[in-house]
């Protein structure tokens, strides 16, 4: 699993209305499984795994976003996937990477697309009535970047 994937999956329904994601499952919906991943944490299991991704979430999206994720494995076929239910976030959520720092995803039909800059001012006034227009600016401080 691809940090970046993380970054764009999670951030994506967060900004919108919430969703799930499937880990471990291909886009035609046949299991994977988790085994690849399992190898690359400690322990080298769900709780490993569950415990990475909660990790890569407070670092990549601060840990108010982090604490609206909940991530549960579940058994698929003859493997293990990963299901994290992303609710809707009740004010911004800014993806921090090493590649894109400050950028603001949103769930588009069925993929989680960057809002171009000179769209995000709108769509959070839509998306969060009374917010200050400042909410539609990241802060850096807010965020632990990658090391």
């Amino acid at each position: 699993m691809s940090q970046r994937a993380v970054d764009v999956s999670s951030t994506g329904p967060s900004n919108t209305d919430g969703g799930t994601l499937l880990i471990g499952v291909r886009p035609d919906r046949t299991a994977l499984g988790l085994e690849l991943d399992y190898a690359q944490v400690k322990p080298a299991n769900a709780d490993g795994f569950v415990n990475w991704l909660t990790q890569l979430l407070v670092d990549r999206l601060g840990s108010a976003a982090a604490m609206r994720t909940r991530a549960r494995v579940l058994p698929w076929d003859s493997v293990e996937v990963c299901r994290p239910d992303v609710a809707a976030s009740s004010e911004p959520v800014w993806a921090w990477t090493s590649e894109e720092p400050g950028v603001f995803f949103v769930r588009m039909n069925s993929s989680s697309r960057a809002l171009p800059a000179g769209e995000i001012a709108s769509y959070v006034a839509d998306r969060w009535p009374g917010r200050a227009s400042g909410a539609a600016t990241p802060v850096v401080s807010d965020f632990t970047s990658d090391a």
